[in-house]
């Protein structure tokens, strides 16, 4: 098994396969559930928001998009995931432990770490396409959506 360090802040670590290993045990999910849910948010910011553009710049509008998208960059998905998953996992494992035993502290631990990352990560993106809008209105154009 290979391990990845996904944050060196949160100290997360992902096991490739099957398996991930938790303070409470080993739960086994499928990694590539939160993986595919991952590259489907992201997919979603990289559309160009709804803006009014009557009578404005094509090119000068193109220029800021992408200046207004280099500072939604800033804003970390992985990060973002990996933080509320490991809170999520955290809850999770205590909320098992005090319900039942090890395995279903560390199946419920599981469960809270594959939700709490799919709810960072939306939550970054959310964030990202504020930022672009917010930055574009900033600049002067009506952002529809």
């Amino acid at each position: 098994m290979q391990e990845t360090n996904l944050s060196s802040a949160t100290g997360i670590t992902l096991v490739s396969g099957s398996d991930v290993k938790s303070a409470a045990g080993t739960t086994t999910f499928g990694m590539g559930v939160v993986l595919m849910l991952l590259m489907l948010l992201m997919s979603c910011v990289s559309e160009a928001p709804i803006v009014d553009k009557k009578g404005g710049n094509e090119a000068q509008y193109q220029q800021d998009l992408a200046e207004c998208r280099e500072y939604a960059k800033q804003i970390s998905t992985p990060a973002a995931a990996a933080r509320k998953g490991a809170i999520q996992a955290a809850v999770g494992g205590v909320l098992g432990a005090v319900i039942g035993d090890h395995r279903t502290a560390g199946k419920i631990a599981g469960v809270g770490a594959v939700s709490g990352s799919a709810r960072g990560a939306a939550g970054a993106e959310q964030r990202k396409t504020r930022v672009v809008h917010q930055c574009l209105r900033g600049r002067g154009y009506k952002v529809l959506g």
